[in-house]
Order: C-alpha cells, then sequence, then structure tokens
C-alpha cells in the first residue's frame, strides 16, 4: 500500500470516530425545551430587555425560546397531534378575549361569553384561546408560567387563571405594608414567608435567611374547593389590598391571617405545574440589581420547578420477595416475612440523585389497607426504602401500593399485585405444639392399656376361703351300692 493511500484510510477511519463520539455525545446530553413566551401586542422587545437576566438563566437552563404576540394569527400550539412547545410563559396582561376557533372538539360553558367578548374586541380571529392553554396542562403534561401585576385589565387572562383555581383581586387593586416595604413606596413590598420551600428554593433549609422583594403587584386567593393549588410565597400579616382609590379592601380581609397570596401553584395530577407571579416586577432586571434580595435565586427555581426540572422524583426500581429469598413467588402464603423496597431518585439541576425520605407509606390493600405502615430508609444505600412485615391472615388478591403526594414534588403512585393464598394440606407442619398434650394422650391410652393386659394375664388370683378336706367330706355313694345295702 502507498504511503499517501495509507495515510487517507488513517484520516478517514479518524473522522469516523470523531463522527460518532460526536453523535454519543450528543445523545447523551438532556434535549433542549420548548418554552414559548407570549407577550402583549408589540412588546417582544421590550419584554426581553426587562428580564434579560431571568431569560439568559433560563436558556442556560436548557430552554430555547421563542416570543409571539398573544393575538398572533399564525400562533398554534400542537400540529397534527404533537405539542410543539414544552412550556409557556405569559407576560401578557391586556388580552381582554382570547381569540376563538370554531373547530373545537368539546365546548365549556363560557364559550359563548368567550365568542361574545371577542367579538366586542373586534379580533373574533383564528388563533389559540383560553381552551387551548387549559387543554396544553390537561392532555399534554405540560407547564405554563403567568405572570400577572397591578395593571392587568383584560378579561381574558383572569378567565384563564380562574380555570387553574385562581382568582385575581380587583383591577388596579394593589398590596401595600407599611412595616416591609423598600424606598418610599409602601407598595413596593417584601417579605420572608415562604410557603413552599421546595418550590422556591434548591435548599429548603435556607428558607428563614433569604427575602425577595416583591414589588408593586396585585394578591389574588385560591379557590377553597382545589385541592392541587397551594401558595407558595405570602406577604406579612401586616400587609393589605387596597383598591384603585386607596380603600381598603374589605373583600379579602379574611385572606390576611396568614398573609396575602403573592405566588402560588397548581400540580395537576398528571404531573403538569401551573404558577401563578402576581407581580411583574419581582423577576424583573430593575430587582435583581437590588442588594439584600434574592429574587433572582428564587425566580430561577420556581421557574425550573413549574418546568419540571426540579422536584421530580421517580421510582427506579421496586422489588418484594420472603425472607431469606431473592425472587418474588407466584403467590405469598398467610404469615410469610415478607421484604418490599423501592429505589426512589430526585431530578436536580445536577440531574438525578438519589431520594431518601421518613414519609412514605406502604399499604398491602385488598379492597381496604390491611397494612398501612412506613418504609424505612437504609443508611448504608440512599434513595433505597425498605419493610419487612407479616402477611395478614386473609386469602385474596392483594397488591402492594406507594402512593406519596407530597407539596412541591410530583404525585407518585405505584402498584403492584402480589396475592396471598391460604395453606394446602400439605402446608400445615406434620405436628403442632398446640397439639402435643393430645400426642401425649395417645400414648398413655396405649401405655395403660397395656399395663392392664398385663396385670390381667400375670397376676394370680388368691382367695381366703381354703378347701374342705378328703377325710371329712362325706363318701358320695354310686347307684349299684345303694342297691346292695337295701
Amino acid at each position: 500500500m502507498r504511503p499517501t493511500t495509507r495515510i487517507a484510510t488513517l484520516l478517514v477511519i479518524a473522522a469516523a470516530s470523531l463522527v460518532y463520539s460526536t453523535a454519543q455525545a450528543t445523545d447523551q446530553q438532556q434535549p433542549r425545551l420548548k418554552t414559548l413566551v407570549i407577550v402583549d401586542e408589540d412588546r417582544e422587545d421590550q419584554d426581553k430587555r426587562i428580564y434579560s437576566q431571568l431569560y439568559a438563566d433560563l436558556e442556560n437552563a436548557g430552554h430555547d425560546l421563542t416570543f409571539v404576540s398573544y393575538n398572533d394569527k399564525t400562533l398554534r400550539l400542537h400540529d397534527y397531534g404533537q405539542w410543539l412547545y414544552d412550556n409557556i410563559i405569559l407576560n401578557a396582561n391586556k388580552i381582554s378575549a382570547f381569540p376563538v376557533t370554531e373547530d373545537r372538539g368539546r365546548k365549556y360553558k363560557s364559550v359563548d361569553d368567550e365568542k361574545r367578548e371577542a367579538a366586542g374586541a373586534g379580533k373574533p380571529h383564528r388563533g389559540i384561546s383560553m381552551f387551548d392553554l387549559v387543554d396544553f396542562v390537561d392532555k399534554g403534561n405540560k407547564s405554563i408560567v403567568i405572570n400577572v401585576g397591578r395593571d392587568t385589565n383584560g378579561n381574558g387572562l383572569r378567565k384563564l387563571v380562574n380555570e387553574f383555581g385562581f382568582d385575581i383581586y380587583e383591577q388596579d387593586s394593589t398590596i401595600v405594608d407599611h412595616f416591609h416595604f423598600e424606598g418610599d413606596d409602601h407598595s413596593n413590598v417584601w417579605t420572608r414567608n415562604f410557603n413552599a420551600p421546595r418550590v422556591t428554593h434548591f435548599n429548603p433549609t435556607a428558607a428563614g435567611k433569604d427575602k425577595v422583594l416583591f414589588g408593586r403587584g396585585v394578591g389574588h386567593s385560591i379557590t377553597p374547593t382545589n385541592d392541587r393549588a397551594f401558595s407558595v410565597i405570602k406577604s406579612s400579616r401586616s400587609a393589605y389590598s387596597e383598591d384603585a382609590k386607596g380603600h381598603v379592601m374589605n373583600k379579602v380581609a379574611a385572606d390576611n391571617l396568614s398573609g396575602l397570596n403573592l405566588v402560588s401553584a397548581l400540580q395537576a395530577r398528571n404531573g403538569a405545574r401551573v404558577l401563578l407571579v402576581g407581580s411583574k416586577d419581582m423577576c424583573a432586571d430593575k430587582i435583581f440589581a437590588k442588594e439584600g434580595f434574592d429574587n433572582r435565586n428564587v425566580c430561577k427555581s420556581m421557574y425550573t420547578w413549574a418546568f419540571n426540572q426540579r422536584r421530580v422524583i421517580r421510582a427506579v426500581s421496586m422489588r418484594h420477595h420472603k425472607v431469606g429469598e431473592t425472587e418474588a413467588p407466584y403467590m405469598y402464603t398467610e404469615g410469610d416475612d415478607i421484604t418490599f423496597e423501592i429505589q426512589l431518585e430526585e431530578l436536580t439541576m445536577k440531574g438525578w440523585t438519589p431520594y431518601t425520605a421518613n414519609d412514605i407509606q406502604l399499604e398491602y390493600t385488598m379492597l381496604d389497607p390491611h397494612i398501612r405502615t412506613f418504609l424505612l430508609p437504609v443508611p448504608s444505600q440512599e434513595g433505597l426504602h425498605r419493610l419487612t412485615f407479616k402477611a395478614p391472615d386473609v386469602y385474596g388478591i392483594f397488591k402492594f401500593v406507594v402512593d406519596y403526594n407530597r407539596l412541591g414534588l410530583n404525585h407518585l403512585h405505584i402498584e403492584e399485585v402480589a396475592p396471598l393464598r391460604n395453606y394446602k394440606h400439605n402446608d400445615y407442619p406434620r405436628f403442632l405444639f398446640c397439639a402435643y398434650p393430645y400426642y401425649a394422650s395417645v400414648f398413655v391410652a396405649a401405655f395403660g392399656l397395656f399395663v392392664i393386659a398385663f396385670l390381667m394375664i400375670y397376676d394370680k388370683e388368691t382367695s381366703s376361703i381354703s378347701p374342705p378336706s378328703r377325710t371329712n367330706s362325706p363318701v358320695r355313694k354310686t347307684a349299684g351300692e345303694t342297691k346292695k345295702t337295701k
């Protein structure tokens, strides 16, 4: 082979190996998330300038941002049954009515109202509707962040927030705090009242050391019947809400027992998350520049939580078996000693890490739980939880159930069937300890029979009456001797 040919072959092999290694590295990287940012009309550039640091943090966290206006006629969230975006940030506060699509697959009670509002606004064109955003959460397992401010004057946005179980206070209302404010403006409030540390902080133990500047914002309430929504950040108890005329809003006085809701969240059953931020200043660059506040870390934590990049747990492995064995049997038997163990992981900004908790419950249930107890963490292995228990004395189709639902975490529900049968005829022990007296009675009876038989056979009969002697006994004569005598 010529030297030039040999060199060319080596170069081709090196190039192929480089392409292969690059492809492998690309496959190992996490895919980029497509995030849609919906803003008011003709405010794309201004929105990028106001939240430049927040958007930079999101891009570093793996998001590709797309900015559009809410009334863009070409805007679509899904195409041919596939969702085009992974997350949505809604920064438009002047949505008086969402555009209406006539080919919606299902109808709601407020569809007619939405059509009338859209027609009155003069913009009844095709585009995204309020129910497209609701379906984005209900069907697509996706997440939405809604930023509202005190200038929120669109009924369409208020109706969208109501669909998720929140109710924004009156238009042009604002939160005032005469004890916790920044500068000379008493409506520029700050707080340390973190109600859900898992959402706002990477390290929940640092919640008491931080404070955030909420800025000029509006409060909101949570529907009492919505058990999936919860408050994330609240104001101090000294804060109150006043209307546009400066009067105290008595309707929301009952919400101030533990502080007004500034930031709230919704954890849907399908894993989707909705975050409602009551101030457009909280995550702006001008607030990030102020010293003494931790707004940037808190905003980054809240956004990454809402986009399912943090506080997501999963079960890596789950197995169960009898004590002393390693494989699960086809059926368990009443009274068996069963060992159950599960390995959990949590998604953080550094990837999947072991998750350990002391409040994970295990249920061994058939219609109703017959056993409900806590799993115990294994100190030698992080993330591993184990429990050994005795099977109940009831046979049937049982199953292991792990239902873990905690504030700020996704809902983890795992089931696995593990039937329980009764004893077969050859499963019982040959000799029962409780039957030993009966076993002994058999041998006692046999021994007693042997003793009685022995005594009856070999015992010599004795009498106190002596037999008569021959001399004194009368002689019995025969019939012949009697005739001769006569």
